[in-house]
């Protein structure tokens, strides 16, 4: 009956009442019926352009994939491991691009009674946590404005998203479970008759790293502002003592070997100083950012093996029809790509940040994550009240809210510093592997030897933001091989 549409419910209403003389009560009983099977049949007519929405959502999720693949690429090419953000940035268009693909988790209205329905939701769930880790570091180059701009736009982004699948969570749209149904119920809705959705503890899982993964946006943002000012400071007085260097004495003439070790110098200050993504890498909720990372994608991949039969058996109700298996498939891919950069990033800094022992100062918490709030906590505010009292009231709630505030940025500080510890104690492993290793074959890598004397004449020239940090080799050879093939190309040309 279901299947049938309004005038032919109708004439099956007529048929029945003048063939089978059915009395007027069960007439008006069946009559009653029309109006809902009427809304069906609008429901289903004005749902027909939902397939080619999904469609839409699958194209939007693949630009952001192929521009993380473009980032990829970028820092393969370049051989900065942390990969600077060129492609995949915070913007206007990014985020539009970024809203159309998160359609799913905020749709509070669309029924997703299918399996492969429920994991497309959680799916774009975990995508949104990749995106952010990938995006982090294009805070980096960003100026006051511009951040705050930027970082309002992906707040209201993502606490839109979290409320709309809190609410899911409560109406049973998100990762509902069907055992307490009628098995009939199950039976006749169900192509695969299977009685499990997906685990409802994982939208709540998701929930928390989103939420959490904001919050390092602000904090990253906070300790950004702060970290150029000391760097534009470092960089003035290394220019000065790099400058000294070039300064020809009277009927002296600059050799072309000065020369090139005065650029030499200068682009270790740049790598290191100016190229501010490089700077919000080495950030320790960069690496937090890249443990969550991962922390998704296994959670996703392990949900994911168990999703196989529903998509063979396309278990997929929704308006969005098969469109919804594209999705699936489309941001599964996104997922599993996405991961690759933040932990690139969160392995190749570990040589920059600080060494073992001080690393593991985790409840120490350095003054450039709480400067600015402690600027603004210091700062006065000129009100146009000309009452003294209420000036009082909002002098001492801003220094109070700004203080809680200073407490909960060291507090994720140090959570981030206690989170990051994983990959450094897996590096550590590794290392002592490979030096082991190393010294076996130590013979075999002497094609593989690089200019040490080099490394150590650069050294001094590497601008640090944070005091005890130190440069570690595979990071000096990185920034010297870059600026030894722009020398090579001068050469050249």
């Amino acid at each position: 009956m279901a299947y049938n549409s309004t005038h032919e419910y109708l004439n099956i209403v007529d048929t029945l009442t003048d063939d089978y003389n059915i009395p007027n009560n069960i007439t008006d009983s069946l009559l009653g019926y029309l109006k809902f099977i009427y809304r069906s049949e609008l429901e289903d007519r004005y749902s027909a352009p939902m397939l080619w929405i999904g469609m839409y959502i699958a194209l939007a999720s693949l630009v952001c994939i192929l521009a993380m693949v473009a980032e990829l690429v970028h820092g393969l090419r370049s051989r900065m491991l942390w990969f600077p953000s060129k492609y995949f940035t915070i913007n206007s268009a990014f985020l539009t691009v970024i809203s159309v693909a998160m359609k799913l988790p905020v749709d509070l209205t669309g029924s997703m009674p299918g399996y492969v329905d429920q994991m497309a939701k959680l799916g774009s769930m975990a995508f949104m946590c990749t995106m952010m880790a990938n995006l982090l570091l294009s805070l980096g180059p960003m100026d006051s404005n511009e951040l705050l701009s930027n970082l309002a736009a992906v707040s209201v982004q993502v606490i839109t998203l979290v409320v709309n699948v809190c609410i899911q969570m409560q109406t049973g749209a998100v990762s509902i479970s069907t055992h307490k149904e009628d098995p009939r119920i199950i039976q006749l809705t169900s192509p695969t008759h299977i009685s499990t959705h997906p685990n409802p503890v994982l939208p709540f899982i998701y929930v928390i790293l989103l939420v959490f993964l904001l919050i390092v946006y602000i904090c990253s943002s906070l300790a950004i502002l702060k970290s150029k000012q000391i760097l534009d400071s470092e960089y003035k007085n290394g220019h000065e003592v790099a400058s000294k260097h070039i300064q020809p004495s009277p009927g002296k003439i600059v050799t072309v070997d000065e020369l090139e070790n005065h650029v030499r110098n200068h682009w270790m200050m740049v790598e290191s100083g100016s190229c501010l993504h490089f700077i919000t890498a080495c950030f320790h909720t960069t690496s937090a950012s890249g443990v969550i990372c991962v922390l998704v994608t296994i959670l996703h991949t392990y949900t994911m093996s168990g999703t196989i039969e529903a998509m063979l058996a396309k278990d997929y109700g929704s308006d969005y029809g098969w469109s919804m298996l594209v999705i699936l498939i489309v941001q599964s891919i996104g997922v599993l790509i996405g991961t690759i950069v933040p932990l690139s990033r969160c392995f190749s800094t570990l040589e920059f940040k600080t060494s073992f022992s001080i690393h593991f100062k985790v409840l120490k918490v350095e003054p450039h994550w709480t400067h600015k709030l402690n600027d603004w906590k210091q700062a006065s505010i000129r009100l146009p009240f000309h009452s003294r009292t209420l000036n009082v009231v909002i002098e001492t709630s801003k220094r109070l809210i700004l203080c809680i505030c200073i407490q909960l940025q060291e507090g994720v500080v140090v959570l981030c510093k206690i989170i990051a510890l994983i990959p450094l104690v897996f590096v550590i492993c590794v290392s002592y592997c490979f030096d082991y290793l190393k010294s076996m074959f130590s013979s075999l890598r002497e094609d593989e030897r690089f200019h040490q004397d080099v490394i150590i004449d650069i050294n001094p020239y590497i601008l640090y933001f944070e005091n005890g940090m130190w440069v570690g080799k595979r990071t000096l050879e990185g920034f010297s091989k870059s600026v030894n093939a722009l020398i090579q190309k001068c050469r050249s040309g």
